[in-house]
């Protein structure tokens, strides 16, 4: 196939949906397919396929953030109309406006995917739902999103749920868990509002007050590090960007994933890759119910689920899986079990199978998503 994908981030930018983009891409062009990449911020030398950046450093500063995606889209969907002879499919990853202009090039004939990564705000849903319609088909990396979906009348069959995948020759079991004390406690994601490391933080003060030995390493960065650095608790190391080549060390090394996301307005957790790759590392998770997480917990039987904004909860947890050996031992064999079903060559896989579905009628002169999600 020759597969047009389209992201306004992508990596070394950080965030699950960059790796995502990344990955299966790679996996893809693997696989002998011809894929190209177009997007704004972010660009590594090494890609193993084609890639166009657009607006890549024009000066943007005085527009909002919005108007700058839009002008993005813009000039990307340009481009494929331009090339639309040789092109297939084209798959977009991002939200509302990606769903507008994955629908104007079904429009000109070209089939179009949609992967949604986060859960979707309900402001746009109630006035913009429609939108969602418009691509050929849509991925969505938890049932959550799915049944934000089927809300606004999306039928079933009109979507995939596929989470992200694992790069499983980098994020593999340890022959054993490590040594402790200390109870070492990780966490990789970006330092927003979003993350609530401020839960975390509390609930592992915690148990350091009771007397626990717990250390915990944060991996990433963002706009609240300063703060976070105020709150952390004592022995917190934060270790900045990891490339995923170090992160997977990181995580073996320690005992328990964790992540208190929470659900903002306009936005909220899909399923995270992050313990995903914890799992495949072995590791249990403590988290919160917040998008795929509580469906990751019972899929894997590795994690505990917590409600948001509950730091005496989050404690509880992490007491619990710290003190009860055959109760953590339980949760790593489980984590052990699922971990190498998590691959990203499975996943790109079962993607590839969705795109041939939407591309196939077409070369028979019909749009597949036309027949699909209007009849």
């Amino acid at each position: 196939m020759r597969i047009v994908r389209i992201s306004e981030y992508v990596t070394p930018s950080p965030g699950g949906r960059e790796v995502h983009v990344r990955e299966l891409s790679r996996r893809q062009a693997l696989r002998g397919h011809a894929v190209r990449l177009i997007y704004r911020v972010g660009g590594e030398a090494d890609w193993a396929f084609s890639a166009t950046s657009v607006l890549r450093g024009s000066s943007l500063g005085a527009l909002p953030r919005p108007a700058i995606s839009s002008l993005f889209l813009g000039l990307a969907v340009a481009d494929v109309a331009r090339n639309r002879r040789g092109t297939d499919v084209v798959h977009f990853h991002g939200d509302y406006r990606e769903a507008v202009a994955a629908g104007a090039l079904r429009l000109l004939g070209v089939p179009s995917l949609l992967t949604l990564h986060g859960r979707l705000s309900q402001r746009i849903l109630r006035t913009l739902g429609f939108v969602y319609r418009l691509p050929s088909h849509l991925v969505a990396v938890s049932p959550a999103i799915a049944a934000q979906l089927e809300d606004v009348g999306v039928p079933p069959k009109g979507v995939t749920i596929q989470p992200s995948g694992v790069d499983a020759e980098i994020f593999y079991p340890a022959a054993h868990p490590p040594n402790a004390p200390p109870y070492r406690v990780v966490v990789a994601s970006t330092l927003i509002p979003l993350k609530d490391h401020a839960t975390l933080f509390a609930a592992v003060a915690r148990l350091q007050e009771e007397g626990l030995d717990v250390q915990l390493e944060v991996a990433g960065v963002g706009p609240d590090r300063d703060r976070l650095e105020s709150l952390a608790p004592a022995g917190t190391r934060f270790h900045g960007q990891v490339p995923r080549s170090a992160l997977a060390p990181l995580i073996r090394s320690c005992h328990v994933a964790a992540l208190a996301s929470i659900d903002v307005a306009h936005a909220g957790e899909g399923t995270p890759t992050f313990l995903m790759e914890a799992i495949a590392c072995g590791l249990p998770f403590v988290a919160t119910d917040t998008g795929g997480v509580p469906g990751l917990a019972s899929r894997s039987r590795a994690g505990v689920v917590v409600p948001q904004r509950t730091p005496d909860q989050f404690a509880a947890a992490l007491r619990l899986l710290a003190t009860d050996v055959r109760l953590y031992d339980s949760y790593r064999r489980a984590a052990l079990e699922l971990g190498p079903t998590l691959d990203w060559d499975r996943v790109s896989e079962r993607i590839d199978s969705v795109l041939e579905s939407i591309v196939t009628p077409r070369s028979r002169g019909v749009d597949a998503g036309l027949v699909r999600n209007d009849g």
